[in-house]
């Protein structure tokens, strides 16, 4: 990530909240597609699409990989000029199989190309059956840009557990979730904290400070303990925390 931009209105907050996820089909029309998300998004794309999504080609069996598109249902309005119609079955446990978009709905109100931010940073993921889902959420003076991200768990029934995590770092066990987010920032690096919670239910059991890129273990989390030195350097060593 490189980095960390602008007043929500209520469907901006669903989106923000993943209320907008639509189920997976299999014919959609392409209005345009792109290497970098960030081209597909904005409040130029969302005129020009009321509607649509981004998806990730790679999702699609019949699509070539490495692009991302933007796309909406055929019908769902006046088709644009240049626009065709595509199948896409999607790949098992894809974003589009889940009915995920690639890139969540609410950068369509972002009205300006952002300085400290790029597409990699807007393109949801899914780790450890937890999604890593960046959304906008505008504020005057952000240094973020507005760019924010939710993490949720999607093993089963979806339930949100981080609203704002920056730079998420996460692992997950039969039994617990840990989550490292990055909560400062030190020269050029990030200090995180790790909070575990119970899988079952999401009661948080530990938060360790300066520690990331958990791991778990039976009765134990391990982590990256990091120390800051006088003159803001970050040097890492091992450490295990009990459960």
């Amino acid at each position: 990530m490189k980095g960390f931009r602008w007043v929500a209105s209520l469907a901006l907050l669903l989106s923000a909240s993943g209320a907008v996820a639509q189920p997976a089909g299999n014919d959609w029309l392409i209005l345009q597609s792109a290497a970098d998300p960030l081209a597909l998004v904005g409040a130029v794309a969302a005129k020009r699409a009321p509607g649509g999504r981004v998806m990730a080609s790679s999702d699609c069996r019949e699509m070539r990989p490495g692009l991302y598109v933007l796309a909406m249902r055929p019908g769902a309005g006046v088709r644009p000029a240049g626009a065709y119609v595509k199948r896409c079955t999607p790949r098992p446990n894809s974003l589009t199989a889940r009915g995920i978009a690639a890139v969540d709905p609410s950068f369509a109100a972002m009205r300006s190309t952002p300085i400290n931010f790029d597409g990699s940073d807007i393109v949801s993921t899914v780790r450890a059956g937890l999604l890593l889902r960046p959304y906008y959420a505008p504020s005057p003076e952000d240094p973020r840009e507005g760019l924010r991200t939710a993490v949720d768990d999607v093993a089963g029934e979806r339930r949100p557990i981080e609203r704002d995590c920056t730079g998420p770092e996460v692992a997950r066990s039969r039994t617990h979730i840990a989550i490292a987010c990055a909560i400062e920032q030190v020269a050029e690096q990030y200090a995180y904290r790790t909070v575990v919670y119970r899988a079952d239910d999401l009661a948080r059991v530990k938060a360790i400070s300066r520690c990331r890129k958990p791991r778990l273990m039976a009765g134990a989390v391990k982590c990256a303990a990091q120390t800051i030195s006088a003159d803001g350097q970050v040097t890492t060593a091992q450490r295990t925390v009990a459960l």
